[in-house]
């Protein structure tokens, strides 16, 4: 199952979500609160590694920014930003137990699937394959143009060997 998920990142601070063992986090935005003024930068850090993800600014009308970034309980990261004020970070918990896979979509096998639909593909694909045997059994026609145009000498080496 999903659940949303926020929290204020503050300049200055640093904060490491808590994910439950069963999920990963997907963050999606990162947005400026109403009234926010200043620039600021978001930083992720990752296995000791740090990354800018987006700078905000309202000043330029970058007020927010779609991202799709996905973390683990397993996974050692940090969230950061430098500048002023702060940033809403928005996204959901993704539910990472095997019963759920597969639930909505049908499963993986088919099951349930529409057997009236592949007879017709297949039957469709046979009928296409028998088509192009028969053109390849067929004797080429060749236009007025291509019988009195005379092989060029690479041509007539080709056809002589």
């Amino acid at each position: 199952m999903d659940a949303f998920f926020g929290f204020e990142l503050v300049a200055g601070k640093e904060e490491k979500p808590k994910i439950p063992g069963d999920s990963v986090l997907r963050v999606s935005q990162l947005a400026l609160p109403a009234g926010a003024t200043e620039r600021i930068t978001i930083y992720v850090t990752v296995d000791g590694k740090t990354f800018a993800i987006a700078t905000l600014d309202p000043k330029a009308n970058v007020y927010h920014n779609v991202v799709d970034l996905i973390f683990s309980a397993s996974q050692g990261f940090a969230m950061s930003a430098k500048g002023k004020g702060s940033v809403h970070v928005t996204g959901y918990l993704q539910a990472t137990g095997d019963d759920d896979f597969g639930e909505e979509d049908g499963d993986l096998a088919g099951e349930g699937s529409d057997d009236s639909d592949d007879d017709a593909m297949m039957a469709a694909m046979e009928d296409e394959e028998e088509s192009e045997s028969e053109e390849e059994a067929a004797p080429a026609k060749s236009s007025p143009k291509q019988a009195a145009k005379p092989a060029s000498p690479k041509q007539s080496a080709k056809l002589a060997a």
